[in-house]
Order: C-alpha cells, then sequence, then structure tokens
C-alpha cells in the first residue's frame, strides 16, 4: 500500500527549510515502503526447472504461466502456475528454482493434473538453506508418471 509521500522541509526546526539531500533520502525511504508486497514476475528460464530422482521435466516459457514472488519483511511467497509442461520417465520430484535460501523447512500443498485425467494435491517442500522447491505427487513420494502435467500453487517460506 502507499503511503502519501510528503517533502522533508525541516532542517533547522523551524518547518520552513530543507534540503535536496535529506528530501532524497525520505522519498528512498519511501520507496522501500512501496516496495514491500510488490508482487515480482520471475522471467521464464530452463534452469529453473529439474527434477529429483530420475527423469526430465521439460517447462518452456510458454508452459510458465506465473512464476512470481513477493517479500513481506522476511516471509517470502510465491506463487506458480505451470500448464502442459512435459515430464519423461518416472521422476521422484519436480523442482522449480525460488528466488532466495528458504530459512527453514516448509511445506504446502499445491494442486496437479497429470495427463489431463489424474487430478490430486500434493505436497511441496524445500529445506533449510535450499534454493529450490520440490514438487511431490503425495506425502509419500510416489513418483510422477510421464506425460502431460499442469501444477499449481503458493509456497510461503521465511529468509534469514
Amino acid at each position: 500500500m502507499a503511503i502519501t509521500r510528503t517533502a522533508m522541509i525541516d532542517d533547522d526546526g523551524s518547518g520552513t527549510t530543507g534540503t535536496i539531500i535529506n528530501n532524497a533520502w525520505k522519498q528512498e525511504f519511501y520507496n522501500q515502503i512501496d516496495g514491500i508486497g510488490v508482487w515480482v514476475s520471475v522471467p521464464y528460464s530452463a534452469g529453473l526447472y529439474a527434477t529429483t530422482g530420475g527423469g526430465s521435466w521439460a517447462v518452456t516459457g510458454a508452459n510458465q504461466v506465473t512464476l512470481a514472488y513477493t517479500l513481506n519483511n522476511k516471509t517470502v511467497t510465491v506463487a506458480f502456475q505451470l500448464i502442459n509442461t512435459a515430464i519423461t520417465g518416472t521422476p521422484v520430484g519436480l523442482a522449480i528454482g525460488l528466488p532466495t535460501a528458504s530459512n527453514r523447512e516448509m511445506s504446502h500443498q499445491f494442486a496437479f493434473l497429470m495427463g489431463g485425467a489424474t487430478a490430486g494435491t500434493g505436497y511441496a517442500t524445500a529445506a533449510a538453506g535450499a534454493t529450490v522447491l520440490n514438487l511431490y505427487r503425495d506425502i509419500v513420494a510416489t513418483p510422477w508418471a510421464a506425460g502431460t502435467a499442469h501444477v499449481a500453487g503458493i509456497y510461503v517460506y521465511s529468509i534469514a
């Protein structure tokens, strides 16, 4: 939420004077406040997507409908929606690069659709210190099936 900006005009306590330097500092401070909670879109990069436990996961720029994050104090919220991605083999996990390392292990649920027929709620987790979000089909890490996959969710974690 943006705040009302005012110029700094009180260097000597009179309420009538001010310098460009002090005003620049105040405007920089306002910019930092305004930046909290702003969503940042992550540009497509093939290096953001991988698998664990074999297989491969092909995600193109057209598949990356949403990959964005926002920072609020020391909490990062990542939103992802990847459509029509291609899985080959049977990987245990799908991995998405995070914008910064996680401070502690967290887990959340996310939604998936495989092959246009199998829908489910998966398990997303990132270990403490990790820069990768692992997506598992379920809590026991049942391997993903080869074919088309859609995944979408929100992951919230803390940073140091």
